[in-house]
């Protein structure tokens, strides 16, 4: 919703402390580090001469994008002169938010947009996301008795009532066929229709160059073995709300990211998967091959411990990078 949405909502806190949730940017810097080596390793791949286009999508209040900004200008000034960053963001307030910090830092490459329609297209660059599928609607449907069974909300009064009622939506019909009927037993899937949007508006943009995506879910399997009465669920101060209708647009809902989904509709789409890993390979791989650049000692031992260490954000957070 344009004002009562969750996202869309001025000036309230999502993330950190007084928000509702921790992301990996909320950590700490190291998490910025990381990524932007990931960045430079993806651009010195691309190995454009011309301007080249780093697109944030979801870019919040804009911090993890002027950090990318101040390490690449810092330890990567050849290729800061090359890059224009495009910070993608829905949310009104926290676009000026964004313009309002590049004014103050004299910063001119960095331009910001409310969604991807405004983008031109993208001859060669890299589309990036941190956290950004699983707060993308979705459809939650249930099989039973071999019919499938979507999820709605029944408002009577003053009260809203969660209700499964058959469906014959094309879409959703086609997704099961696909699925191996193992993966079936767990009864209660989430198909992000919207995520499928976000993915054929990409590729309609960005003709060569990268995609990549962190963000916590997993493969079919494991989702199945892990979640069998489906992922669909909200946070509130921290805490897990099970109750979908509770204290609406003010509680932030979220479902895991299946990346076996993702990983086919952006093959049907012309991208090649190139990574797919836990965030704790992914970063462990950058820390062994960037201990001898003059940034790395500006980690911090205990941000590098919450992102990689199984039983924080290392296994639950995958990372899948995309090649078109």
């Amino acid at each position: 919703h344009p004002k009562h949405g969750y996202y869309s909502q001025a000036n309230q806190p999502r993330q950190g402390k007084k928000g509702d949730y921790f992301t990996s940017v909320s950590v700490g810097k190291t998490f910025s580090y990381l990524l932007t080596f990931a960045l430079v390793e993806m651009i010195e791949k691309i190995g454009s001469k011309k301007s080249l286009p780093l697109v944030e999508l979801g870019a919040g209040n804009g911090s993890l994008a002027f950090d990318i900004l101040r390490i690449f200008k810092k330890y990567y000034p050849s290729h800061y002169q090359k890059i224009v960053y495009i910070a993608v963001e829905r949310n009104k307030w926290l676009r000026e938010v964004i313009k309002k910090k590049a004014e103050l830092e004299k910063n001119q490459r960095i331009q910001v947009k409310k969604n991807l329609d405004e983008l031109k297209s993208i001859e060669k660059g890299i589309v990036f996301a941190n956290e950004l599928i699983d707060s993308l609607p979705v459809k939650q449907i249930k099989i039973k008795a071999n019919r499938l069974f979507e999820l709605h909300l029944k408002i009577k009064g003053e009260k809203i009532f969660p209700c499964y009622l058959p469906t014959k939506n094309p879409f959703l019909l086609s997704h099961i066929k696909h699925k191996k009927s193992d993966h079936l037993i767990q009864k209660v899937i989430e198909v992000n229709v919207t995520a499928n949007r976000l993915l054929k508006k990409i590729a309609s943009k960005l003709h060569s160059g990268y995609l990549l995506l962190i963000d916590y879910g997993g493969l079919d399997e494991e989702i199945a073995a892990r979640f069998p009465e489906g992922t669909l669920r909200g946070y509130y101060r921290h805490k897990v709300v099970g109750d979908l209708t509770f204290n609406p647009g003010k509680t932030d809902l979220t479902s895991d990211v299946n990346f076996s989904d993702l990983i086919r509709w952006s093959k049907k789409l012309g991208f090649e998967t190139e990574i797919y890993n836990t965030q704790l390979e992914f970063f462990t791989n950058i820390i062994s091959k960037a201990q001898t650049f003059p940034w790395f000692k500006k980690l911090k031992a205990n941000q590098i411990k919450v992102l990689i260490h199984p039983d924080f954000l290392g296994e639950r957070f995958k990372v899948l990078t995309l090649k078109r």
